[in-house]
């Protein structure tokens, strides 16, 4: 009578390893795994050799993580080294106000961002924001004004009868009275 022999096989156990958390599963001994990096956040296919003796070789060729840069959409500021998958705030450029978030995306190797919530609007005309990332535009002084995105306050200019004394915006009338100025002598200083 012929006894027979089981033949136990060897199997690496399930494992979570490398970057991107990958999850090998159990497997045969003698076989190789490959595995697509998880995205967003990673790109590349990892690989790994299960040893005849049931253990798991160092992670080969293993995953690469997938940044945004840092780039101006949409009228905001969005700073590099955020990892796809990601969301962050954005920093309103000079000349817009509000408030928006993004999401680092990923678009094979490649970081990117959107999709966008809110939004960073035009300072409207008669104000301006010489600062990155408020919430809200600056008036222009009294009897001034300024064009729409203005992002200084050199922009805001005086109104069509004014003019600047003093930092100020001052009407001809306060200053014929003032100076003694008329009509005429305004005129042939023009």
């Amino acid at each position: 009578m012929a006894t027979l022999h089981a033949t136990a096989t060897s199997f690496c156990p399930a494992q979570q390893a490398g970057n991107g958390d990958l999850n090998w599963p159990q497997t045969p001994a003698g076989k190789t795994v490959n595995m697509t990096c998880p995205s967003p956040g990673y790109s590349g296919i990892a690989s790994r050799d299960c040893f005849s003796n049931g253990t798991w070789n160092d992670v080969q060729f293993p995953c690469a993580d997938v940044f945004c840069p840092s780039t101006v959409v949409n009228n905001a500021q969005w700073p590099a080294g955020v990892q796809a998958g990601n969301i962050v705030v954005g920093s309103c450029v000079a000349g817009t106000s509000g408030q928006v978030s993004g999401t680092c995306g990923q678009n094979g190797a490649n970081g990117v961002w959107g999709p966008f919530t809110g939004a960073c609007s035009s300072c409207s005309p008669g104000t301006y924001q010489n600062q990155a990332g408020q919430l809200q535009c600056t008036s222009c002084p009294p009897n001034s004004g300024s064009p729409s995105g203005a992002n200084s306050s050199s922009q805001c200019t005086c109104l069509a009868g004014y003019i600047l004394v003093s930092g100020q915006c001052q009407g001809w009338d306060l200053l014929s009275r003032c100076f003694g100025f008329t009509f005429f002598t305004r005129c042939c200083c023009c």
